[in-house]
C-alpha cells in the first residue's frame, strides 16, 4: 500500500514511544499543552499535528517523560473529527537499552472506549551495538 500521501498510517518510532528530532521537524508541527503529575512523576503533554494537514489534519497528545526521554502515553484522534478519540497508547515499564537510552518495554493499545485491544513486549532492545556493513548491502 503506498501511503505517500496519508501521513497517518506510516509508522515511525512513535509507535514504540520514541520521538526523534528528525520525525519531529520533518512531519509534525507541535505545541506544548500542559505540564501533568502522574503517580510521582511530571510529564509535558504536547499537542502534534502533521505538517500536511490537507493529507491529514488528525491530531495527537503525547505525555513525554523528561527524565527518561521517552513518550509514556499517545492519544491519536480521528482524521476529521477533532476531538473524537481513535486510540489511546500507553508505554510502560520503562527499561534501558544501553549508553542513556530509554524505552517503554510493554505497549498497550486501548481504543475510544478504554477497552484493552493489544498488547506487546519489547526485550533485549540495544542501541549503538554496531552493524557489519555487510548488512547494508543490496
Amino acid at each position: 500500500v503506498d501511503v505517500t500521501n496519508a501521513p497517518g498510517q506510516k509508522q515511525s518510532l512513535l509507535d514504540f514511544g520514541l520521538l526523534t528530532s528528525d520525525t519531529l521537524k520533518n512531519n509534525y508541527t507541535w505545541k506544548f499543552v500542559r505540564s501533568e503529575k502522574v503517580g510521582t512523576a511530571t510529564l509535558h503533554v504536547f499537542e502534534l499535528r502533521f505538517q500536511n494537514t490537507k493529507e491529514d489534519p488528525s491530531r495527537r497528545l503525547i505525555w513525554v517523560d523528561p527524565v527518561h526521554k521517552v513518550v509514556v502515553r499517545r492519544q491519536t484522534f480521528q482524521q476529521f473529527k477533532d476531538n473524537d478519540l481513535k486510540m489511546d497508547l500507553r508505554f510502560e515499564n520503562l527499561a534501558s537499552a544501553g549508553g542513556g537510552v530509554w524505552y517503554p518495554s510493554v505497549i498497550k493499545v486501548y481504543n475510544k472506549q478504554g477497552k484493552l485491544g493489544a498488547a506487546s513486549k519489547q526485550t533485549g532492545v540495544r542501541v549503538n551495538k554496531g552493524l557489519s556493513a555487510s548488512a547494508f548491502k543490496i
